[in-house]
């Protein structure tokens, strides 16, 4: 998995279908899952409909798409979004380390939030940006449009 990390608007999602899809529009539409549209919710403790407490902090009538929709895609954007109810689960965690390549805005960076909500998730979300950096083959930093690849996968690395 390739973890594509940046500011918003630095140029990940172009970096990224630039990389995979030689820029087909309708080829990388059809493999990302932007995890935005998933209903994940910005309310911790989501009940589903059982009453029982929704480990992945989701509505329940999208809970059951979530790990399905993240399993079968090849690209994921904005993944940090899936921190905002709460710790993301062990298998949301494999599922995002299973796609091609993963994308997410860095939050630490900017003007600490004086809502502790919005403190806890920007915590959550760096946290999250180190297990995804941890289990990557390659971690790429987009800078104004420029990827810096921060780490390189060895799988293909020769001596020559």
């Amino acid at each position: 998995m390739i973890l594509v990390i940046g500011g918003m608007s630095s140029g990940k999602k172009t970096y990224v279908k630039e990389r995979f899809f030689s820029g087909d529009e309708v080829g990388f539409g059809a493999a990302c899952c932007d995890a935005r549209e998933l209903g994940v919710s910005c309310e911790a403790g989501v009940l589903d409909e059982l009453g029982v407490p929704n480990e992945l902090g989701i509505s329940s009538e999208l809970g059951d798409n979530l790990l399905s929709r993240l399993r079968e895609t090849r690209i994921v954007l904005h993944a940090e979004e899936l921190a905002r109810a709460d710790t993301p689960s062990e298998a949301v965690m494999q599922a995002l380390c299973a796609a091609e390549a993963v994308t997410m805005n860095e939050l630490g960076a900017g003007i600490v939030p004086a809502d502790p909500a919005e403190r806890a998730y920007r915590e959550r979300a760096g946290r999250l940006a180190v297990l995804l950096a941890k289990e990557a083959d390659e971690v790429v930093r987009m800078v104004c449009g420029i990827p810096v690849v921060l780490k390189e996968s060895t799988e293909c690395a020769s001596i020559f």
